[in-house]
């Protein structure tokens, strides 16, 4: 039952990596708490989990059109750059709906 709450964890832990490369320290705790949050039992955790990490694969997707327009202004290469970010941005998406699943959903609900 846990391994299905892996992705969102290691969604949070990149968001928590992404703050921190950006000196943004406050946000650090953001998803330092969701990610102790996976371990909630509450019938509201699952939503909160999933509007936490939609907004957080959307600042992936701002943080990608920032790098690219930038980088495109100094002529550098941004194609390697848009391809990872790009898939961060969809496996933070992805793993938005983890724990809306039926199996995760009856976890939370149980408390």
């Amino acid at each position: 039952m846990m391994w299905r709450l892996i992705l969102p964890a290691l969604a949070h832990v990149l968001f928590a990596a992404h703050c921190y490369f950006h000196g943004l320290y406050a946000f650090i705790a953001l998803p330092a708490m969701l990610l102790s949050g996976l371990l909630i039992r509450h019938r509201a955790i699952p939503w909160v989990q999933c509007v936490a990490l939609l907004t957080f694969a959307a600042e992936w997707l701002r943080t990608t059109w920032v790098l690219v327009e930038m980088r495109r202004l100094y002529g550098m290469p941004y194609t390697t750059a848009t391809i990872i970010l790009v898939s961060v941005a969809l496996l933070t998406g992805i793993s938005a709906f983890m724990p809306l699943s039926r199996r995760l959903r009856q976890w939370y609900e149980a408390a």
